[in-house]
């Protein structure tokens, strides 16, 4: 989505592109509820500075709806959509690299109670794959 695209969108479509990227509802609706943004540098100050502080019950959940890495989300929604940019780096035929990646974030969260989760986006193989 554009930002003209997030500037005309309805209020839900709004909130709805920005929760895969921190799912805090307050940060959402601020930024929703603040549009429009005259340029892509004043939305990310924005979001820099929405809903801040957060509480430590908003940063512990805020992870419970990222696409966790080996775990491609399918599809045209905006997890889905970002969980397929972020690991771009994974090929179609990586798909044993993508089961142990998704089996190594799910003992993680077996063993520590919480998700591991790394800025992917962009990333290479080898770094995913050296972060496992």
């Amino acid at each position: 989505m554009h930002l003209e695209q997030f500037t005309a969108a309805g209020r839900d479509e709004a909130a709805d592109f920005l929760r895969p990227c921190l799912d805090i509802q307050r940060w959402i609706d601020e930024l929703a509820d603040a549009r429009p943004y005259s340029s892509p540098d004043a939305l990310l100050a924005a979001g820099r500075d929405a809903a801040n502080p957060f509480t430590p019950a908003e940063i512990e959940a805020a992870p419970a709806h990222h696409p966790r890495i080996g775990e491609r989300a399918q599809g045209d929604t905006p997890e889905a959509k970002l969980s397929q940019s972020e690991q771009a780096g994974l090929g179609v035929a990586d798909a044993a690299i993508a089961e142990a990646l998704a089996e190594g974030t799910r003992a993680h969260a077996e063993k520590f109670g919480h998700a591991f989760l790394i800025p992917a986006a962009g990333g290479s193989r080898e770094t995913i794959r050296a972060a496992r």
